[in-house]
């Protein structure tokens, strides 16, 4: 009888380090990154994401607004704040922390600048090795606000676009605001820009429509433009005009 007993509580006792051992296996094989944990057993665990060590609750990862996040937001229209709840879902669905409309504003600030940097220097590198000679061509246009400004108000914008024969297309350089739709005043908006990218030297030509701010003797737009940008003649090449009877 007494062998009996001894033999029971050593049985028990076996089975009780059995359950123990099974107990924190299955917790180390949870938390396991050892290639023998496989993916099944980490999606039935209860510590799946590696956020639960030990009992203690880590901090979740934050959703990253890459440079590529930023473009397919841009490419899609979407508002900042349209941005925001498709990331915060996003980042939801995949166990992250979201990131804030302030932090997704900023970080859509600074990926168009840097683009808009490279666009510019990729584009003064090729000017600078080929040297082409360019036409120069604007046309204001009068076109909704986009500053908050006034809901419905039109301002008068000025789209200045580069040609050249060595150029696979047309290469726009900005869309500035004029103060007034005078010939000074878009002659300036011209020279500034032409000045930012660097290629004032280059220009040879230009292309415009024949309105009086643009044609006209002493305040036309050509006149002050030759003036500005060294005072040799320009090739002109007035825009082709059409009349509906």
């Amino acid at each position: 009888m007494r062998m009996k007993k001894l033999a029971r509580k050593s049985e028990m006792a076996e089975k009780e380090k059995m359950a123990k051992a099974e107990k924190f296996a299955t917790v180390d094989l949870s938390d396991s990154s050892s290639p023998s944990s496989g993916p099944s057993s980490q999606e039935n665990s209860p510590f799946r994401g590696g956020n639960i060590i030990a009992g203690q609750q880590l901090p979740k990862k934050r959703l990253k607004v890459t440079p590529e996040v930023v473009s397919a937001l841009d490419r899609t229209n979407l508002s900042d704040r349209k941005a925001t709840h498709l990331l915060q879902a996003v980042a939801s669905s995949s166990g992250l922390t979201p990131a804030s409309r302030s932090t997704l504003r900023r970080s859509r600030m600074m990926t168009r600048t840097a683009l808009a940097e490279d666009i510019k220097t990729s584009f003064q590198e090729f000017i600078n090795a080929e040297e082409p000679p360019l036409i120069v061509h604007w046309d204001g246009k009068l076109l909704p606000d986009l500053t908050g400004e006034g809901e419905g108000n039109l301002v008068d914008r000025l789209p200045i676009i580069v040609s050249s024969p060595a150029l696979e297309k047309e290469k726009l350089l900005g869309m500035p605001k004029l103060p007034a739709g005078t010939g000074a005043a878009m002659a300036t908006k011209v020279v500034e820009v032409l000045g930012e990218w660097g290629i004032k030297e280059k220009v040879v030509g230009m292309s415009f429509d024949t309105t009086a701010s643009n044609t006209g003797i002493h305040t036309g737009c050509c006149r002050l433009l030759e003036e500005a940008l060294g005072g040799n003649p320009f090739l002109n090449l007035p825009a082709a005009t059409t009349s509906s009877n």
